[in-house]
C-alpha cells in the first residue's frame, strides 16, 4: 500500500468523523479499540484559532496508520487527542524535539460525542527516560514500611 501525503494528520483526517469513531468505540464493547499508530517526531509547535476555538497542531516529521483499514498517512503537521496533545507538547517545551509511537484508542464514554481517546505505548522507553529512572529506583514490590509510633512509659499526670 502506498503513503498518502497529507498537509495535516489527525483522527479525523486518517480515521474519520465522529459518528465513524463512536462506530468503532461501541465496537469495543467498553473496552479500549486501537485506531491509529501514531508515530512522530515534533520540532515545534503552532497556534492559531479556527470556527472551533483555539487549536496547537505539531510541527515535524508524521506517520499515522489506519488500524482498521491499513492505510497510511505521512505529513509535517499532526493534531493529538488529548492527553497525548498535551503530554507531548510539555515535552517539547524542554526540549528541540519529541519522538513518539503509540496507538490512539477509543473506549465508550457517557459524553458528548460517545467516545473518549487513550493511547498504548508501543516502543520501550530508552534508556535514559526520566521517568522510567524514576520508576526504577522505586521499589514496587516491597510494600512501604512505617514505623510503628513509640511506646511511652511516663504515664499523664
Amino acid at each position: 500500500m502506498t503513503t498518502k501525503l497529507n498537509r495535516k494528520l489527525s483522527t479525523k483526517t486518517v480515521f474519520g468523523t465522529v459518528k465513524e469513531i463512536r462506530t468503532a468505540a461501541e465496537g469495543g464493547k467498553g473496552k479500549p479499540v486501537p485506531i491509529i499508530r501514531a508515530v512522530g517526531i515534533a520540532t515545534k509547535t503552532r497556534h492559531g484559532e479556527s470556527d472551533n476555538g483555539l487549536w496547537t497542531a505539531f510541527m515535524g516529521n508524521f506517520k499515522f496508520i489506519n488500524l482498521v483499514t491499513g492505510e497510511d498517512f505521512a505529513g509535517g503537521r499532526c493534531f493529538l487527542p488529548e492527553p497525548l496533545q498535551s503530554m507531548v507538547e510539555a515535552q517539547l517545551e524542554d526540549s528541540n524535539n519529541v519522538q513518539f509511537a503509540f496507538d490512539i484508542t477509543v473506549v465508550e464514554s457517557e459524553s458528548v460525542t460517545g467516545y473518549e481517546y487513550g493511547a498504548e505505548t508501543v516502543v520501550k522507553p530508552s534508556d535514559n527516560d526520566p521517568l522510567e529512572l524514576l520508576l526504577a529506583r522505586t521499589s514496587e514490590d516491597k510494600p512501604l514500611e512505617i514505623a510503628a509510633p513509640k511506646k511511652t512509659t511516663e504515664k499523664a499526670a
